[in-house]
């Protein structure tokens, strides 16, 4: 064999090596390009289930990632949402007590302010002579004089007004028995108008040589020797210690009291009124009328239904008129008269 054809298979061989090379090279790539499909458009049997697993398993990841941070996000807006917030609130209440603050110390600068106003308002008028009295109107009064009155005051004239206070005035006043009520007006700059109410003496009761005037209320209003015509109430409890002008009788003569003004009030709607001259009071479950004038003496019981007893006197006092004698009305079921002998 010659040197060119052992060069020629020598290189023919090379071809051949070179030839199954590529082959293999070929077939390796094709097995490399097999194993990487694409697994989303191919479907490999028991391969493709679990590639979709590991896929929603990494996108669950994600999206889980992605909430927690979105609600991390929120939470934290949140907490500085509250913070801003706290921050406000903590703005508004340093200024409404900033506010609260300053309004006080305004209050307290004009009651400061009003104080002295007053203050010096009353200087002046406690001291101008502008304000003294230099009138006293008195009215109202038909027992008590005018001049008792403006005694009692103890008012005194070129003295200013405000010097005296209301109270004070009424009070003087009242120490007369006589007095119910008063009402003090000031009438600027120098007038002061004196409204008195009088009680009226509606019975008498006598005490030894001396009469003592009470009106419809118990009141005592004078102890005097002087003699007006008025019913006298006879039989009273209270003792002589308790007479005393401007004072009450005692609590039982009062409960008495209370009927002798209905035994009148039925009385005067009967016109017979003035026909009573007493009413003995002493046995509160038998009242006694005295009529003088009718020469009669009537026994009333408890008073009780004294309307209908009051109008039964009445057509006696008729019946009988003229006759001395004594009016049985204490039991409704017996009334007579029955002549004195």
């Amino acid at each position: 064999m010659t040197n060119k054809t052992k060069h020629m298979k020598k290189n023919e061989s090379k071809k051949n090596n070179n030839k199954k090379r590529a082959v293999k090279n070929t077939a390796h790539n094709k097995k490399k390009s097999q194993d990487k499909f694409d697994f989303n458009n191919e479907i490999v049997i028991g391969v493709n289930v679990i590639n979709n697993k590991n896929k929603d398993k990494h996108e669950n990841k994600k999206n889980n990632l992605k909430s927690s941070n979105k609600s991390s996000n929120k939470s934290s807006n949140k907490k500085t949402e509250k913070k801003g917030q706290k921050e406000k609130n903590k703005k508004v209440k340093n200024t409404k007590k900033n506010n609260n603050k300053i309004k006080k110390v305004k209050k307290i600068f004009e009651i400061i302010i009003l104080a002295l106003i007053v203050i010096l308002t009353s200087i002046f008028i406690m001291t101008t002579p502008l304000f003294n009295i230099t009138q006293i109107e008195v009215s109202g009064n038909k027992k008590i004089s005018t001049e008792r009155i403006e005694s009692l005051s103890q008012i005194s004239l070129n003295t200013n007004t405000f010097k005296y206070t209301k109270k004070g005035i009424i009070k003087n006043i009242k120490e007369d028995p006589y007095i119910e009520a008063v009402k003090i007006r000031r009438v600027l700059p120098n007038k002061l108008s004196i409204q008195v109410e009088e009680r009226i003496p509606t019975f008498n009761i006598i005490y030894g040589s001396s009469n003592v005037f009470i009106n419809n209320q118990g009141y005592i209003l004078e102890i005097t020797n002087e003699n007006i015509n008025l019913p006298t109430i006879i039989g009273c409890s209270s003792i002589q210690d308790e007479i005393i002008p401007g004072e009450r009788l005692n609590s039982n003569d009062l409960e008495k009291m209370n009927t002798v003004l209905k035994i009148f009030e039925s009385a005067q709607v009967n016109e017979i009124s003035n026909e009573i001259t007493s009413i003995n009071i002493e046995n509160k479950e038998n009242f006694v009328i005295i009529m003088e004038n009718e020469g009669k003496t009537v026994y009333l019981g408890d008073a009780t239904n004294i309307n209908d007893r009051m109008l039964m006197l009445k057509e006696i006092l008729t019946k009988e008129k003229g006759k001395v004698g004594e009016v049985f009305l204490d039991n409704l079921n017996k009334i007579y008269f029955r002549d004195q002998i």
